[in-house]
């Protein structure tokens, strides 16, 4: 809520210097069995890559995860053979009654849905957003475990 002491290129100058890769409208293969795509915001001012850019040529025999942090898109993903999309951004509603209307607004505000084969898991965060309080949803980590079937 006070802001940040440090710049967005310090921030991924910090994590990329820890081997962390951000993928900003990138996949990349991760083993013989997997996918990842990393969505750019879609807050972005620059505006993000199409979804069926983004995913095309994506190999239908691995398992497709897409990271977006906020959970749009659903549809697109899943329809491109997404099996699995990563978000959050909703904080779970944070502050009661914003869960009604991060509701509405993404119709995926918290939990795990399928749509159209596609797993989808909307996590309330590790933190809150704007104000040092939340009423609804606890913050949490997400830990998914894939098994090869």
């Amino acid at each position: 809520a006070g802001g940040r002491a440090y710049t967005e290129d310090q921030l991924i100058q910090a994590i990329e210097s820890n081997g962390i890769a951000i993928l900003r409208d990138q996949k990349i293969e991760l083993g013989p069995d997997l996918t990842l795509a990393g969505r750019e915001d879609a807050s972005y001012p620059g505006g993000r890559t199409s979804a069926a850019e983004l995913l095309a040529g994506a190999d239908p025999d691995r398992f497709l995860i897409v990271a977006d942090h906020q959970p749009v898109d659903v549809s697109q993903n899943a329809a491109l053979g997404a099996d699995l999309q990563l978000s959050g951004h909703t904080h779970a509603g944070q502050i009661f009654p914003a869960g009604l209307l991060t509701e509405r607004i993404f119709g995926f505000s918290y939990g795990q849905y399928w749509q159209d084969g596609c797993c989808v898991v909307v996590s309330s965060g590790v933190a809150g957003w704007g104000f040092p309080i939340r009423t609804e949803k606890r913050c949490e980590y997400v830990v998914i475990h894939l098994k090869k079937e």
